[in-house]
């Protein structure tokens, strides 16, 4: 375990860190911002995130990560001023120096659309440096307990949990940053057709992503719909108008046409797959 735990460390960390440029605000506030975002979905749950009425408890309780991006999604998530200081309105670092040569996300919208990624960054940096060792040393007879009282199985554990969540956080911080990329392109003029494509492309990783215990989806048609408010969520952020009345169909028609429809899909459609015709939007 400690091996491979190891290898996804130093794999995170980089990777983490490569999306957190050194001139941005968050960088010389990553601690902080990181154990601020941890301790709120750790202790508080969602209830202090403070979703819009339709995204219940019940929906996002179980995926804390989610949740976060839920929250970034739809409110931007923590306010671009709140690492300000109430007295004086300077940044401070998490070594307590003032932070000078940076760009508040508060006074330029580049850095703005930035910050949302670096949230994630934060969080999956957080877990990775300082949440990871909190149950202590695995390197413990069976049986015994280490020096903070939690046995072998315990440590590793929290230790798995702690590199699974990293990794979702730093799947999500990617996410935020190609729909950032998509809404940029869009204004530069991109293909509707592009942006279309990329709302495809979503559909097909979460049918592939969700796909059921048994290891197939009854039908494309329940796989849409079971994803379709995801696959919507998408569009919206990048830029792109799914039709209200037809989106599900539209979705369903993609898988169909997936290469690996068969291995996904107990059958295509309710009858005969090889006969529909994929509907557009």
């Amino acid at each position: 375990m400690l091996k491979r735990s190891c290898q996804h460390v130093i794999f995170l960390k980089d990777e983490l860190n490569n999306l957190l440029p050194k001139n941005s605000t968050a960088f010389h506030i990553k601690k902080e911002m990181g154990e601020y975002l941890w301790r709120t979905l750790e202790n508080n749950g969602i209830k202090h995130l403070h979703f819009p009425n339709n995204l219940t408890k019940a929906k996002t309780a179980h995926r804390p990560i989610e949740s976060l991006y839920r929250w970034i999604s739809y409110c931007g998530g923590l306010s671009p001023t709140w690492y300000d200081d109430p007295l004086d309105g300077e940044i401070y670092s998490d070594d307590k120096a003032i932070v000078v040569g940076c760009t508040k996300p508060s006074e330029c919208k580049n850095e703005n659309e930035a910050w949302k990624v670096h949230q994630f960054v934060t969080l999956g940096l957080w877990i990775i440096d300082s949440e990871f060792n909190r149950y202590g040393d695995e390197h413990v007879a069976n049986g015994m307990l280490n020096e903070q009282g939690n046995n072998i199985y315990e440590v590793i554990e929290h230790r798995a949990a702690c590199i699974e969540f990293a990794y979702q956080a730093l799947t999500y911080a990617l996410k935020v940053k190609a729909e950032i990329k998509a809404k940029k392109e869009k204004k530069g003029g991109l293909a509707t057709s592009s942006l279309k494509l990329l709302t495809r492309r979503e559909a097909e990783r979460l049918v592939k992503l969700k796909i059921p215990t048994s290891g197939k989806w009854k039908s494309a048609a329940i796989a849409a719909k079971s994803i379709e408010n995801e696959v919507r969520q998408f569009a919206i952020a990048t830029g792109w108008r799914m039709s209200e009345e037809r989106g599900r169909t539209t979705i369903a028609g993609w898988l169909r046409e997936m290469s690996e429809a068969s291995t996904l899909f107990e059958t295509k459609s309710g009858t005969s797959a090889s006969k529909r015709t994929t509907s557009t939007s």
